[in-house]
């Protein structure tokens, strides 16, 4: 069921260039709205790989 999921806030560029920063610059603990100039979802946290880059 996919309430029972694990869930993970994105945000991305708008632009494919990356030159929009999305203002964020670490992990927020709490559950928080976004109001800054990116775009913004969730995805389930088993297909999210982290990486350095």
């Amino acid at each position: 069921m996919a309430g029972d999921r694990a869930w993970v806030g994105i945000l991305y560029s708008q632009r494919m260039d990356g030159r929009i920063r999305c203002e964020v610059s670490s992990p927020i603990a709490l559950a928080q709205n976004y109001n800054g100039p990116c775009f913004q979802g969730w995805v389930p946290a088993e297909t999210v790989v982290l990486f350095a880059g």
